[in-house]
């Protein structure tokens, strides 16, 4: 089905008869996150339009495609497509996300038994790369522990423990850099002390009175007395880690949720664990932001600007990555428009423009060659005097 439908896409795109089509057709391809979910849900959409376009030959293959089949697998792939847009958003972390989305699509490919025949192949054939394609690093293991809403791993318990060890050994290793930091400014604000010395009075010795039989007395009574049970120590570290798991406090926005914020706001409850989630979260959970920064560089680097620095490159791809941000900090008037941008440009190439004739008539003005003559005549008879 599916190569039929896109043989069908490229042949109508070909002849140019999408026009009279309500959507434009869109053809698969292998670069684009979601393109067969694209071409497919379009395609479902003007389905019924397209047999009045379509010539004898393609007619018969238009006429194979079951669509009852065509309707269940746009809707099973509508989840994979909301998944993608979701880790694809470059205003919050979606770090955290990736493990119990990966596990909620692998939960969407179980086969029912009532389902068509080419719904279950689609569904056993992406379940299966999904289990072998889409790795689960330590990070993201890190990075669900370290959200409100998924530190119990409800969507996968099996991995929790794994998670909470990790976590423990990012923290025992991080504990050394805070320490470190803690020690050398309680040094600097801790004010001199000078040292003193006190002498002690010897004690007046008492009368040992029957010591043999006390002794004796004493160990008799601590062989039948039970002995004292020594407990762990735990460490701050543990501590700090079994508090944070027994909190009860969650993020109650969960399709915009801020992370970030959670832990800026519980710093002082959890330092070492805030202290870690500013480098796990800084980690994009897709390649979709490094795609749009290599749109975003052709744009800017243009034939005018091909001697561009590296440092100077990385600087403007900074700015126009955060454009937003500063422009809600800094205000909207202080950033030029790119229609701002245009007029300026405009303006600079007729001014050169205008330069450039201004200086061609001076060139061409022969009184201007009469004055210079003149000029260097009066020159040479003063010399020559």
């Amino acid at each position: 089905m599916f190569n039929d439908t896109k043989h069908i896409v490229a042949t109508v795109r070909r002849m140019h008869k999408q026009q009279k089509l309500s959507k434009k057709l869109i053809l698969y391809s292998d670069t684009r996150f979601s393109g067969a979910y694209e071409m497919l849900i379009v395609f479902n959409e003007v389905f019924n339009e397209l047999a009045n376009l379509l010539d004898s030959r393609l007619l018969l293959t238009y006429a194979t495609i079951d669509k009852n089949l065509l309707d269940d697998i746009c809707e099973f792939l509508s989840t994979f497509d909301a998944s993608f847009e979701i880790l694809s958003d470059s205003q919050r972390p979606t770090l955290h996300r990736v493990l119990p989305l990966k596990q909620l699509l692998i939960n969407k490919c179980c086969i029912k038994g009532d389902e068509l025949e080419g719904l279950k192949q689609v569904k056993h054939f992406l379940g299966k790369r999904l289990d072998e394609k889409w790795q689960i690093s330590d990070e993201h293991l890190i990075a669900t522990l370290m959200h409100p809403n998924l530190k119990h791993f409800q969507m996968c318990p099996h991995l929790k423990d794994r998670a909470i060890s990790l976590l423990k050994e990012k923290m025992f290793k991080c504990q050394h850099v805070l320490s470190t930091n803690t020690s050398t400014v309680a040094y600097s604000s801790s004010p001199p002390t000078t040292s003193s010395t006190s002498t002690s009075l010897p004690s007046s010795s008492s009368p040992s009175i029957n010591t043999n039989s006390s002794s004796a007395r004493k160990r008799l009574l601590l062989e039948i007395y039970d002995k004292p049970i020594e407990m762990p120590i735990r460490t701050n570290i543990e501590q700090e880690l079994e508090l944070y798991l027994a909190s009860t406090c969650i993020l109650k926005e969960q399709e915009n949720d801020d992370v970030l914020s959670y832990w800026r706001q519980n710093e002082h409850l959890y330092p070492t664990i805030a202290y870690i989630s500013r480098r796990i979260f800084a980690i994009p959970a897709c390649n979709t932001s490094v795609e749009r920064l290599f749109s975003t560089c052709k744009n800017t680097i243009t034939d005018k600007r091909t001697r561009l620095g590296g440092e100077k490159l990385n600087k403007i791809m900074f700015l126009q990555k955060n454009m937003n941000i500063l422009k809600e900090k800094f205000g909207s008037k202080s950033f030029p428009t790119p229609d701002d941008q245009d007029t300026k440009q405009k303006q600079h190439t007729v001014s050169l423009n205008n330069e450039s004739i201004s200086k061609k008539q001076k060139t061409n003005d022969p009184s201007n060659n009469y004055q210079n003559k003149n000029e260097y005549l009066i020159h040479t008879e003063s010399e020559e005097i």
